[in-house]
């Protein structure tokens, strides 16, 4: 019995003895998390989905097939590599493996295996986790150079290094117009929103002013623009904008005759690939009225201009003088340009002047008429016989009734008391 034990006992010191030495081929020199050396201190992991893992080691023989693998425990994926090794040349393994979502200690596991040989190491490490992490990566404008006529993009990249989904707001404001987009962006991930601004033939220089904002921060970027003119602004056109561009143009408009309407034309081209549809919404001619022809709503065809005329004729009680109204042209809910022009109201009589600035029209208001209103004329007589025909009508009412007369019995009564005396 005891010879047996012994033999065991021997065998099994063969056998750590071959394991032993199997193992002690392999030797680590150095393991990096992201950069930063592992020990026995704990390496802190702040709003990483993935972490990268260098393992430096050497072995002191030629060996096949050795499989080193990282992975975080208690959970995690198992990230590994094979690679053959020469005797004494050390070796460098990047493995990439996933940081848990939720925040903790863990460790980080290395583990290098040949044959039936395995080498363990582990290292403390700490997961932290932002509630709200996002970095702007990058605002970029194009074109560069701002351009009369022509749009103007922002575009905007961000980085959700949070622990949950954010939901980030990108808002810019450009010479009065403001635009805004969400982006939707999961943990880890990337996402982008790009604003588009057109920039009418009239600006010279332009300032942007931009917010980024997620949860209860926000970052601020402000970029300002020198304006240099585009072909798109020939004599006397305005680019309007929109994602289908359209130029309208306003010839100079057309004086009024005494009494009569100021003709103001505004050519709308679509310079599109679709059928667009533009609305003229006029304000400001109280002290007027206007018609549109052919209506207020025009379809243009692309490639097509479209003329669409407004006739103003001032109120008798309009003010003399200068007076402005202004138009938008709307496509869809969206205002895409506002025309400013102008009358110059004068009195009946007047000579019109001449502005030359292409927006203004001169309109002369009406005279004082002596011509008879027939209308106002009737309608007075008919009130004036109708009034003495009631009066007519009720004297020969009152007329015909009949004069009360003595009751007959009491004159009989009398006659009789007389006969008798």
């Amino acid at each position: 019995m005891n010879a047996r034990i012994l033999a065991w006992a021997c065998l099994a010191l063969v056998l750590l003895a071959t394991v032993s030495a199997e193992v002690s081929q392999v030797r680590l020199s150095t393991v990096r998390i992201n950069g930063e050396n592992a020990s026995n201190e704990s390496v802190v992991l702040k709003g990483d989905t993935r972490a990268t893992v260098q393992v430096d080691f050497w072995s002191t023989r030629d060996l096949d097939d050795v499989r080193v693998e990282a992975f975080l425990s208690p959970s995690g994926e198992v990230s590994s590599a094979v690679l053959d090794m020469e005797e004494e040349l050390i070796y460098s393994q990047r493995l990439s493996v996933q940081v848990p979502d939720e925040a903790g200690d863990y460790d980080l596991v290395v583990h290098i295996q040949h044959d039936n040989t395995s080498y363990v190491r582990r290292y403390p490490l700490i997961v932290e986790r932002q509630e709200h992490g996002l970095v702007v990566q990058t605002i970029e404008f194009n074109p560069e150079v701002a351009q009369g006529g022509r749009s103007l993009g922002v575009h905007v990249v961000v980085l959700n290094d949070g622990s949950s989904r954010e939901r980030v707001r990108v808002q810019a404001t450009l010479l009065g117009e403001q635009q805004q987009s969400w982006i939707d962006v999961d943990r880890g991930r990337t996402g982008s929103a790009t604003l588009y601004f057109d920039i009418p033939c009239s600006a010279d220089s332009a300032e942007m002013k931009g917010i980024i904002e997620y949860g209860l921060k926000r970052d601020i970027f402000e970029r300002r623009f020198d304006v240099e003119p585009s072909a798109e602004c020939g004599a006397g056109g305005l680019v309007l904008p929109g994602t289908e561009r359209a130029i309208v143009s306003i010839p100079d408009p057309l004086d009024a005759s005494a009494g009569g309407a100021a003709v103001y034309n505004l050519q709308i081209q679509n310079l599109g690939s679709s059928v667009r549809s533009y609305y003229l919404d006029i304000a400001g001619l109280s002290w007027a009225q206007y018609s549109v022809s052919p209506a207020p709503l025009v379809l243009v065809q692309p490639g097509e201009t479209v003329n669409v005329a407004i006739s103003v004729m001032p109120r008798d009680d309009a003010p003399l003088g200068l007076q402005t109204f202004s138009i938008d042209v709307r496509s869809g809910d969206r205002i895409v340009q506002q025309v400013t022009l102008a009358a110059n109201v004068l009195a009946a009589g007047s000579e019109p002047g001449d502005y030359g600035d292409g927006i203004t029209a001169n309109v002369i208001k009406r005279g004082s008429s002596n011509a008879v209103d027939l209308k106002s004329v009737g309608e007075v007589l008919l009130t004036l016989l109708v009034t003495i025909a009631v009066i007519v009508l009720g004297v020969m009412y009152l007329g015909s009734r009949p004069k009360p007369q003595p009751e007959e019995k009491e004159s009989i009564f009398y006659e009789k008391i007389y006969g008798e005396e």
